[in-house]
Protein backbone atom coordinates (compact mmCIF):
# COMPACT_ATOMS: atom_id res chain seq x y z
CA UNK A 1 0.00 0.00 0.00
CA UNK A 2 1.75 3.37 -0.84
CA UNK A 3 0.59 6.07 0.84
CA UNK A 4 -0.26 9.14 -0.75
CA UNK A 5 1.89 11.57 2.27
CA UNK A 6 5.29 9.68 1.74
CA UNK A 7 6.55 11.58 -1.64
CA UNK A 8 6.15 14.97 0.62
CA UNK A 9 7.86 13.56 3.41
CA UNK A 10 10.91 13.13 1.12
CA UNK A 11 10.77 16.93 0.77
CA UNK A 12 10.38 17.66 4.34
CA UNK A 13 13.81 17.58 5.90
CA UNK A 14 15.26 20.07 3.11
CA UNK A 15 12.41 22.35 4.05
CA UNK A 16 13.24 22.22 7.75
CA UNK A 17 16.97 22.23 7.46
CA UNK A 18 16.62 26.01 6.01
CA UNK A 19 15.37 27.36 8.98
CA UNK A 20 17.42 25.92 11.36
CA UNK A 21 20.48 27.94 12.97
CA UNK A 22 23.71 26.17 12.01
CA UNK A 23 26.80 26.43 14.15
CA UNK A 24 30.00 26.91 12.86
CA UNK A 25 32.12 23.98 11.05
CA UNK A 26 33.53 22.26 13.46
CA UNK A 27 37.34 22.93 14.01
CA UNK A 28 40.36 20.43 13.84
CA UNK A 29 40.18 20.31 17.53
CA UNK A 30 39.32 17.99 19.62
CA UNK A 31 36.99 18.06 22.42
CA UNK A 32 38.04 17.86 25.82
CA UNK A 33 36.42 16.12 28.51
CA UNK A 34 35.66 17.75 31.77
CA UNK A 35 36.65 16.50 34.69
CA UNK A 36 34.10 15.56 37.73
CA UNK A 37 34.56 18.72 39.48
CA UNK A 38 33.93 21.34 36.50
CA UNK A 39 30.64 19.14 35.58
CA UNK A 40 29.43 19.20 39.13
CA UNK A 41 30.02 22.67 39.50
CA UNK A 42 28.22 23.28 35.55
CA UNK A 43 25.47 21.28 36.88
CA UNK A 44 23.78 24.08 38.34
CA UNK A 45 23.07 25.63 35.18
CA UNK A 46 21.08 23.03 33.86
CA UNK A 47 18.59 21.93 36.10
CA UNK A 48 16.85 18.28 36.08
CA UNK A 49 20.48 17.19 34.81
CA UNK A 50 22.46 14.78 36.55
CA UNK A 51 25.86 13.21 35.90
CA UNK A 52 26.71 9.24 35.49
CA UNK A 53 30.30 8.56 35.78
CA UNK A 54 29.68 4.94 34.08
CA UNK A 55 29.48 5.93 30.79
CA UNK A 56 30.35 9.13 31.65
CA UNK A 57 27.44 11.45 30.54
CA UNK A 58 24.91 13.63 31.23
CA UNK A 59 21.08 12.09 32.26
CA UNK A 60 17.79 13.04 32.45
CA UNK A 61 14.60 11.64 32.24
CA UNK A 62 11.06 13.52 30.89
CA UNK A 63 7.49 12.40 31.68
CA UNK A 64 5.07 13.84 29.42
CA UNK A 65 1.12 13.28 29.34
CA UNK A 66 0.85 11.11 26.32
CA UNK A 67 2.65 9.47 23.82
CA UNK A 68 2.60 12.51 20.99
CA UNK A 69 3.44 15.30 23.46
CA UNK A 70 6.75 13.10 24.49
CA UNK A 71 7.23 12.51 20.56
CA UNK A 72 7.10 15.98 20.09
CA UNK A 73 9.47 17.10 22.23
CA UNK A 74 12.22 14.26 20.54
CA UNK A 75 11.43 15.26 17.48
CA UNK A 76 12.18 18.69 18.61
CA UNK A 77 15.31 18.01 20.07
CA UNK A 78 16.47 15.78 17.13
CA UNK A 79 16.32 19.34 15.14
CA UNK A 80 18.01 20.90 17.37
CA UNK A 81 20.84 18.48 17.92
CA UNK A 82 21.50 18.23 14.17
CA UNK A 83 21.74 21.53 13.71
CA UNK A 84 24.38 21.34 16.66
CA UNK A 85 26.25 18.48 15.21
CA UNK A 86 25.65 16.93 18.47
CA UNK A 87 23.23 14.10 18.66
CA UNK A 88 21.83 12.83 22.25
CA UNK A 89 21.48 9.17 22.89
CA UNK A 90 17.80 8.38 24.14
CA UNK A 91 14.82 5.96 24.54
CA UNK A 92 11.61 6.88 24.49
CA UNK A 93 8.84 4.50 26.04
CA UNK A 94 5.09 5.91 25.44
CA UNK A 95 5.54 9.34 27.42
CA UNK A 96 8.59 8.87 28.98
CA UNK A 97 11.72 10.00 27.47
CA UNK A 98 15.49 9.08 28.95
CA UNK A 99 18.35 11.32 27.31
CA UNK A 100 22.40 11.09 27.36
CA UNK A 101 24.81 13.19 26.43
CA UNK A 102 28.53 12.70 25.92
CA UNK A 103 30.96 13.41 23.22
CA UNK A 104 32.30 9.79 22.20
CA UNK A 105 35.46 11.57 20.55
CA UNK A 106 36.41 12.74 23.65
CA UNK A 107 35.59 10.28 26.22
CA UNK A 108 33.29 12.06 28.20
CA UNK A 109 30.89 15.10 28.84
CA UNK A 110 32.22 18.37 27.06
CA UNK A 111 31.24 21.96 26.90
CA UNK A 112 29.29 20.80 23.97
CA UNK A 113 26.80 18.70 25.94
CA UNK A 114 26.37 21.24 28.39
CA UNK A 115 25.51 23.66 25.28
CA UNK A 116 22.82 20.78 24.46
CA UNK A 117 21.40 20.57 27.86
CA UNK A 118 20.75 23.94 28.41
CA UNK A 119 19.41 24.39 25.00
CA UNK A 120 17.19 21.19 25.30
CA UNK A 121 16.43 22.90 28.81
CA UNK A 122 14.95 25.86 26.91
CA UNK A 123 12.77 24.03 24.94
Amino acid sequence: MRLAFVPALAQWPAAIHRHLPRNPPPTSTMPTALNDADIQAALATVPGWTHQSQPPCLFRDWQFTDFVQAFGFVTQVALLAQAMDHHPDWSQSYNQVSMRLHSHDAGGVTQRDLDLARRINAL
